[in-house]
């Protein structure tokens, strides 16, 4: 699932359908991922992101995600500023990551 800022949740197509919208309209890119297994099942990428921020302004920056796997897909994704967030947001959580 994935959560616009406003709160809502799109299912699985919906969030595909966004991701896709958001990748061909030329603003929003993601490029160079890296990959760290923190243990079984459980991964941190990063990549680098340009996003539109306002009216005219781009924002490059780097994001972090923390991946959690279940029978060989990804059943959990945490959008974390760094590491450490997401080393304590697994200990805190778990696998379920605190998203249900």
């Amino acid at each position: 699932m994935f959560r616009w800022p406003n709160g809502q949740t799109l299912g699985p197509d919906e969030t595909a359908e966004a991701l896709a919208r958001a990748m061909n309209d030329g603003v929003y890119s993601i490029r160079d991922w890296r990959y760290e297994e923190l243990e079984p099942r459980v991964a941190l990428s990063w990549t680098g992101a340009r996003r539109l921020v306002g009216d005219a302004r781009m924002r490059d920056e780097v994001v972090c995600r923390l991946h959690v796997g279940r029978d060989g897909l990804m059943w959990r994704v945490k959008l974390v500023a760094d590491r450490e967030e997401a080393l304590e947001h697994l200990q805190r959580f778990g696998p379920t990551l605190g998203l249900g």
